[in-house]
């Protein structure tokens, strides 16, 4: 018998993983092109794949730590408000020469890890879950959201983005 949530629909699954390729890609597009030919991010990729992460979860997490890192670079990562307004607005964007640069250094495993956990609340959004008055541990979510809706296991297919 599946474990797998009577809400979780594949065909949906893999629309929503390729609207992540194709509407992640162009407000991160210069940083991919700077930091995926480096050594740094290539032993964490390869790290991360090895602990089953797909290529939608590692860009998914680059493109949560470029956004965020930008906005705690414009001082307004305490303003809920004029945060959603520029979440809502970044994804829509494509990335140019006048944007944040983001520094190599910030583009580590550990970040990654906490960028891409730090999207689960939404997720389980996506599939209508509300985290309210409740807080998971993101170990729980994570593991929610693999049991329950093939977190770890679907993709799709795509043009490669990392390898080099």
């Amino acid at each position: 018998m599946s474990k797998l949530s009577k809400f979780y629909d594949r065909k949906k699954a893999e629309e929503q993983i390729s609207n992540r390729y194709n509407k992640c890609i162009p407000s991160i597009r210069l940083t991919l092109k700077r930091i995926v030919p480096t050594e740094k991010f290539q032993l964490a990729k390869e790290n991360l794949r090895k602990e089953g992460w797909k290529d939608w979860h590692i860009l998914l997490a680059l493109f949560n730590l470029a956004m965020n890192y930008r906005m705690d670079r414009l001082l307004i990562n305490k303003n809920p408000i004029i945060m959603n307004q520029f979440s809502q607005k970044y994804i829509y964007e494509e990335e140019n020469e006048n944007c944040i640069e983001i520094p190599i250094n910030e583009i580590t495993e550990q970040n990654l890890k906490l960028n891409l956990e730090a999207s689960m609340p939404a997720t389980l959004g996506i599939f209508g879950f509300s985290l309210k008055g409740k807080t998971l541990k993101r170990e729980d979510m994570a593991q929610f959201l693999a049991e329950k809706f093939n977190y770890w296991e679907d993709d799709v297919v795509h043009e490669p983005i990392f390898d080099i």
